[in-house]
């Protein structure tokens, strides 16, 4: 009789990837230990001390595929743990801050022929060191790339061991390996200042022994953002997936170049306030996108004359602090989906969307109310997804028409504000009968602990409006009031076929309840309790 031994690595390889916890797998022979091996995650957080004594007494004999080494970092042995270590108080006693690097670099080396994925986080002082991480053996099968500096402001320069650090990269100093198969790169860098020139060359060793890059993330501080127009000029007619901070300095230059392959970009303009003329042409070569972010635009003129090109356009995500003209999305033919996200103390939106493609709509922001959501229904008419966060003059007038004019929706969230003027009330709930296409409900409370539970500060209370509900799928958070009457309301609908209960109630009761209603009902729905703990 044949067996899953008998299949070749291959087919138990593209098995095995569909195993959530593949680990396990690799107890059960020497063959799976192998091919399971490959495919597991090496995960090392160096920022806490007890790790550090560990992993310098690790011997690691698998072979891993993804490795990710958290807090690559030089510090001397008498500095004393602050700012983001305060899990861990303790001094780093004893230990030669160039041996954690010569370990990280030694076990890098060690898996490089296996690896796809590699993430390190190096601290703000390890510019040097950076080359000495790169694949050196030829071919490299590294697929994805992530490098992260941080910058800890509470440290002192004297703090950083640095004076060897040439030296240990010298000693792991060779060629650089052709990386044909790097498709993706990450760089983060959260400081303030660094080595420009280290920076420089390590994008230009980039560019020159990863040719293959189509996805591309740099997310960096001023001081040396301009290898970032560098290395996206090199790239840029190959990329297709682009994220990035635009700083003033080479704004201009940036909307010169052409991404003819993009197919999602997230741009963060940072204290730009102003977009230039160029980005009319730059959104009409772009030819691909149909995803687009952009965020800190505070020119109407870039979504109007811009953005309104890209008539193969998705969907699109909106950041910032200022009212956003909506008047340009209506020559965007093919969009589906649009978020509308904004910081704190922004102004209020009174631009309403209008589109005759829109199917979802994603609102974190403060509306005008009323006179927002009365219209919004006739200008985005074939609207199925709803989302509603952050609105503080979001009220039961508000509600009543939504649930009277946009009777398509398909799946409504809604986050209920507790501490504002007009907080919805059952009342508002009334006429949600009338979503009779409703598949989906989420309802959550922004409000958690001591205040939510109050009576006369609770968002809503669960009436006779429950019984109005059809949707089969019903998801609520954080109602602190909810009691097993309204458990009952909520399995008497008859089309229910999932309930989650998120910091609801009292949930060993509500459980206990659940359990009973199976008892002498056999076609109770199946229902999640996620409430201290507690599942049905």
């Amino acid at each position: 009789m044949a067996t899953i031994n008998d299949l070749p690595n291959e087919i138990l390889l593209l098995i095995f990837e569909h195993v959530p916890n593949k680990k396990e797998l690799t107890h059960t022979c020497y063959r799976w230990s192998v091919l399971v091996g490959h495919m597991l995650h090496l995960y090392i957080d160096l920022t806490l001390v007890d790790n550090i004594g560990k992993f310098l007494k690790m011997k690691f004999t698998r072979s891993y595929q993804h490795l990710t080494i958290i807090g690559v970092m030089l510090m001397r042995a008498e500095f004393h743990w602050s700012g983001p270590f305060l899990r861990s108080k303790r001094a780093r006693y004893e230990i030669d801050p160039y041996e954690i690097i010569r370990k990280c670099l030694e076990l890098t080396r060690r898996l490089e022929p296996y690896l796809s994925e590699l993430s390190l986080s190096f601290g703000p002082t390890a510019d040097h060191i950076l080359p000495a991480f790169l694949p050196r053996s030829s071919p490299s099968r590294l697929e994805t790339l992530t490098i992260v500096f941080n910058c800890w402001y509470l440290q002192q320069p004297e703090d950083w061991a640095i004076d060897q650090l040439p030296l240990v990269a010298k000693d792991f100093k060779m060629e650089v390996a052709e990386m044909p198969k790097l498709r993706k790169l990450h760089y983060e860098d959260r400081r303030s200042k660094g080595d420009r020139m280290v920076r420089r060359k390590f994008f230009d060793t980039i560019v020159r022994n990863a040719k293959g890059i189509t996805d591309i993330t740099l997310q960096c501080s001023h001081y040396a953002c301009y290898p970032d127009f560098r290395i996206m000029r090199s790239l840029s007619q190959q990329l297709q997936h682009v994220s990035c901070v635009i700083w003033p300095i080479f704004t201009k230059e940036f909307f010169q170049l052409t991404f003819p392959r993009a197919e999602t970009m997230k741009l963060r303009f940072a204290y730009c306030t102003t977009a230039p003329e160029t980005a009319i042409h730059f959104f009409v070569n772009a030819d691909c996108l149909t995803d687009l972010t952009v965020a800190n635009v505070h020119n109407s003129e870039f979504f109007r004359h811009g953005v309104s090109k890209c008539s193969q356009l998705e969907k699109l995500s909106i950041n910032g602090r200022h009212e956003i003209a909506m008047d340009g999305m209506r020559s965007l033919d093919k969009l589906k989906e649009l978020y509308l996200y904004s910081s704190q103390h922004c102004t209020e939106q009174n631009a309403v969307p209008c589109s005759q493609t829109l199917e979802k709509l994603v609102l974190d922001r403060c509306t005008v109310g009323f006179s927002f959501y009365s219209v919004l229904a006739s200008n985005v008419p074939y609207i199925t997804e709803l989302h509603i966060t952050g609105d503080e003059l979001f009220d039961d007038e508000c509600l009543q028409a939504v649930c009277t004019s946009m009777v398509n929706l398909r799946r409504l969230k809604l986050t209920l504000m507790t501490f504002v003027e007009d907080p919805v009330t059952e009342s508002g709930f009334q006429n949600i009968e009338n979503l009779c296409k409703l598949e989906y409900l989420y309802l959550e409370s922004c409000d958690r602990g001591y205040f939510s539970q109050q009576e006369n500060l609770c968002p809503t209370m669960f009436t006779d409006w429950v019984q109005k509900v059809t949707a089969p799928h019903i998801h609520l958070k954080n109602f602190r009031k909810f009691n097993l009457h309204n458990l009952l309301d909520l399995v008497l609908n008859p089309n229910l076929k999932e309930l989650v209960l998120e910091h609801c109630g009292n949930g060993i009761r509500m459980a206990d309840g659940m359990k009973k209603l199976k008892l002498l009902k056999n076609d109770v729905p199946n229902v999640l309790i996620i409430s201290d703990d507690c599942r049905v």
